[in-house]
């Protein structure tokens, strides 16, 4: 057991040190980097739609019998991805990778611009959102 756990600290260590890509523009506010991201996500899923295929992703044997294991995948999500990239460079956002802020690291204020320094992370907020924060 012992061993678990110290796994698991070492995994959530890692995690707070694993880069995470998002969109900055210096000049808007937090709320506002959320709002256009929303804004463009939205346009590429009208763009680009869903396309669900059934792909095998391995398998395994019971005796002599070979059961695959399979998975639904959307065709479509690099393609849109790419689209919600043109449109955020669009609109004057560059691409920032940052590592993830750990549980401690306070929320910053969404109604004002971020600031990236040496001290920046990424704080997850409600929403699937993020907010860039700075460590203590």
């Amino acid at each position: 057991m012992k061993r678990y756990i110290s796994g698991a600290m070492c995994l959530a260590f890692l995690a707070g040190c694993v880069p995470t890509t998002a969109w900055y523009k210096g000049s808007v506010t937090q709320n506002r980097a959320n709002q256009d991201l929303t804004t463009c996500q939205a346009s590429a899923a009208r763009t680009i739609p869903t396309s669900i295929e059934n792909k095998v992703t391995g398998g395994f044997f019971v005796g002599y019998v070979y059961i695959p294991t399979t998975s639904d995948v959307d065709t479509n999500n690099q393609l849109r991805s790419k689209v919600v990239a043109q449109c955020m460079t669009s609109k004057g956002f560059q691409a920032v990778e940052l590592p993830l802020c750990t549980s401690n690291v306070p929320v910053p204020n969404l109604k004002e611009p971020a600031v990236i320094t040496s001290k920046s992370c990424f704080k997850v907020i409600s929403g699937g959102y993020y907010a860039i924060a700075q460590k203590k």
